[in-house]
């Protein structure tokens, strides 16, 4: 007998000793411990073994079309009985007065122009200035006025020519509130604070004046004041002056004279 015989022989004794030879109680309890088996298995395995499968099938499912988006309707929402309180307006605060006439007014650039009302200049200019009958230029001495903020000062003269700052350099203007036109020309205009325009006036020993025909002596200039809003050296301008002074320039008598006496000889 082959040993494959010899274990079905053995398999079936055992069996049927299984199904036969054991005691009623023996058969109980070994029909309990298989159902606790089953049950084990059932409960356990069979789940787990399911959810593997169906993990599985759903990877190596193709994945589905893309489906077209469903139209979607809104419905008609019934009224709502509440209604929303508007927002409060905004309102100017009581406390905030609006700016005075002065604040408004110092934002606004005064114009530069003569004043409409031109005021009274004292001025202290002399009438005449003595030269050399032989002389060709003059130099004026300090000259003062005072009666307004801003001032013009126009100097012209007939065959004279006016040369202030830098000598016989045509200078432009310092800067932006002091102005200075006409240097070197027959109509020099200066304009700024009306001490500034002086001081420029002044300045280097005094205005230079000379003559283009002949000597100096015998010509006349004038000196001109127009107050101003702001400085502006426009010639026409000019003519807006009420307070004019002329100087004029005066020849000193020269004579030769010869003395007779005796003279006593040691």
């Amino acid at each position: 007998m082959s040993a494959l015989d010899r274990l079905i022989d053995s398999a079936k004794e055992r069996i049927d000793y299984l199904r036969h030879g054991q005691s009623r109680q023996a058969k109980l309890m070994t029909r309990i411990a298989f159902l606790a088996f089953a049950a084990l298995f059932v409960s356990t395995i069979i789940p787990t073994m399911a959810q593997d499968s169906g993990g599985n099938t759903q990877q190596e499912s193709s994945p589905l079309p893309p489906q077209p988006a469903a139209e979607t309707t809104t419905a008609d929402l019934p009224a709502d009985t509440t209604t929303a309180s508007p927002l409060p307006s905004a309102s100017p605060d009581p406390t905030m007065s609006a700016l005075p006439d002065s604040l408004k007014d110092s934002t606004t650039a005064t114009p530069a122009e003569p004043l409409a009302k031109q005021p009274r200049y004292k001025l202290r200019i002399p009438n005449s200035l003595n030269v050399d009958p032989r002389a060709a230029m003059s130099t004026l001495p300090a000259l003062a006025a005072s009666g307004s903020e801003f001032s013009l000062i126009c100097v012209a003269g007939n065959s004279l020519r006016f040369d202030v700052a830098t000598r016989r350099l045509p200078d432009s203007a310092a800067n932006d509130s002091l102005l200075l036109a006409g240097d070197l020309s027959s109509l020099l205009r200066i304009s700024g604070k009306t001490s500034d325009a002086l001081a420029l006036l002044n300045s280097v020993g005094g205005l230079s004046a000379y003559s283009t025909q002949s000597g100096i002596a015998g010509k006349t200039l004038s000196i001109s004041f127009v107050a101003m809003g702001a400085p502006d050296t426009s010639p026409e301008f000019c003519a807006s002056s009420q307070n004019t002074a002329q100087l004029s320039f005066r020849a000193l008598a020269l004579e030769v004279t010869k003395g007779v006496g005796a003279v006593k000889l040691k």
